[in-house]
């Protein structure tokens, strides 16, 4: 199946919709409670509460015309669905579903290592209830090779997946693995909650936190300066096959972590060391803040790049215009502005100080 850019997966899910907006209403009439809470599955955004299976039908609206999609004073998870992207591909999920591993393919083979939520590799063993979007990664040392891979008992998205394409049904849910661009991605749930997230999925330049498909930062500084701070979109990139830099991971935070984020570089020490000589390392991160513009309706963009190759440090990169952009010492109030499960399950932290390692993820092997 291929799909036009900036258009949605056609699917005959309309009744599906219908019943997920009508359980809404009747949830929202029949609660004194408020929307709101933290959605486990970002960490550090100000968000809502896990929503029923009847929450609002989520709407695409990632930036695939070209035009900006600067994130809001207020995470989209507040609206009970958040956006999840890989690659050029954006869905969306209940705000509550959490982070994870799905399978991953390697020299012909597909390996499972440590498949499920992000952080049930313990003791324990797996998680298998907590819903959660998978992305190809290593969630542990550990791994089976037997290629016997069978869907997650909780409700699921993986991307990358390894399954046949096609739709099964069993004890009420819905397992579903589309193509899109030669990107699978396969949705287990409840049959409205799959139809309402393959409604969503899309391909998108721009995604809806605010992320461009590649990382090209903003450079230019306004003379006027910037206005007040509005939000922040983290964007993590990693290298895919061919070497090139891909959207693996991102989010959009709101006004008192871009606050924070900004101040943190404004006050941080010089790093000592410079991570241009050092060259980049295989993943990058975009901290992209948005601001009110005081002369004009269009947000104002200031970029921050993270490098966790040879050398660590975050760079704003809106001082090149008048001068070499200062490399800033991690510390953790940049990092506690950003912190969340996604950072901690797909940002392998490189040669960040052993005190600032819980941010990231450690290197396997």
């Amino acid at each position: 199946m291929s799909t036009v850019p900036g258009r949605r997966v056609a699917r005959p899910a309309a009744a599906a919709l219908a019943a997920l907006l009508a359980s809404s209403l009747l949830a929202a009439c029949g609660s004194d409670e408020p929307a709101g809470g933290d959605p486990d599955g970002s960490g550090g955004s100000e968000a809502s509460a896990t929503p029923a299976a009847g929450s609002e039908t989520p709407e695409s609206s990632g930036g695939s015309d070209g035009s900006s999609t600067a994130p809001s004073a207020e995470p989209a998870s507040t609206q009970g669905w958040r956006t999840e992207v890989w690659h050029d591909l954006q869905l969306e999920v209940p705000a509550g579903w959490t982070v994870g591993y799905a399978p991953v393919a390697q020299g012909g083979d597909v390996l499972e290592c440590g498949v499920g939520p992000f952080g049930s590799d313990g003791p324990d063993g797996p998680d298998t209830t907590t819903p959660y979007v998978g992305r190809p990664g290593y969630g542990s040392d550990v791994c089976d090779g037997t290629g016997d891979v069978e869907a997650p008992e909780q409700d699921f998205v993986w991307f990358g997946s390894p399954l046949e394409r096609g739709e099964t049904e069993d004890d009420g849910r819905s397992v579903t693995t589309v193509e899109v661009d030669n990107e699978t991605v396969t949705v287990g749930a409840a049959p409205d909650v799959a139809a309402a997230i393959l409604e969503s999925l899309t391909e998108v330049g721009e995604d809806a936190n605010g992320c461009p498909a590649q990382p090209k930062p903003e450079t230019r500084y306004p003379v006027e300066g910037f206005g007040d701070v509005r939000g922040v979109s983290v964007c993590v990139y990693a290298d895919d096959e061919a070497g090139a830099l891909s959207r693996t991971w991102t989010e959009s935070l709101g006004a008192r972590q871009a606050d924070q984020l900004v101040r943190g570089v404004a006050l941080g020490r010089r790093a000592d060391c410079d991570p241009a000589p050092a060259g980049r390392s295989e993943q990058r991160v975009l901290l992209r803040a948005t601001f009110d513009d005081d002369f004009g309706s269009k947000p104002l963009v200031r970029d921050y790049l993270v490098e966790l190759g040879e050398c660590s440090a975050v760079l704003d990169l809106s001082e090149g215009v008048i001068g070499t952009p200062r490399p800033v010492a991690l510390s953790e109030r940049i990092l506690d502005a950003w912190d969340s499960n996604g950072v901690r399950a797909y940002v392998v932290g490189g040669s960040v100080p052993r005190d600032l390692a819980s941010y990231f993820k450690p290197i396997m092997g």
